[in-house]
């Protein structure tokens, strides 16, 4: 199956945006609520959009990886995605390097779910990390 491989980059450092991605308060502040849930363990179960999308933390590294199983809502099948944070610099402003990676996606939902990322998650990711500094 296919994968999609998003790269941004966030004007703010790996820790803010590591804390924008796991911590429930911060979940809620850029949009993925309401009610975030995210046990940072591994198995631990994550909701966003009011469980429209959950699953497992499958691993992590604290402030550089993320590795989770998301179930959709309206999909009946899971993809695995890792969400990798690395310290860089764009046009002389420090930030974080963010790759989004996500296997396991059918052929005819790639175009869909590639959207997704940029206008539900990291789009509003960006504009309310960013904003904070």
């Amino acid at each position: 199956m296919p994968s999609i491989k998003k790269e941004y980059f966030i004007a703010v450092s790996p820790r803010v945006l590591w804390e924008a991605i796991t911590n429930c308060t911060m979940l809620n502040g850029w949009g993925a609520g309401p009610d975030p849930i995210m046990d940072m363990q591994e198995g631990g179960e994550f909701s966003l959009w009011g469980g429209s999308i959950h699953g497992k933390n499958l691993e992590f590294d604290e402030e550089w990886r993320l590795v989770q199983e998301w179930i959709t809502e309206g999909y009946d099948y899971p993809t695995e995605v890792t969400i990798a944070l690395k310290p860089s610099e764009e046009d002389g402003e420090e930030g974080t390097a963010l790759t989004i990676i996500q296997t396991d996606v059918r052929e005819d939902d790639v175009e869909e779910f590639d959207r997704g990322w940029d206008d539900f998650y990291v789009g509003p990711l960006k504009e309310f990390c960013e904003q904070q500094t």
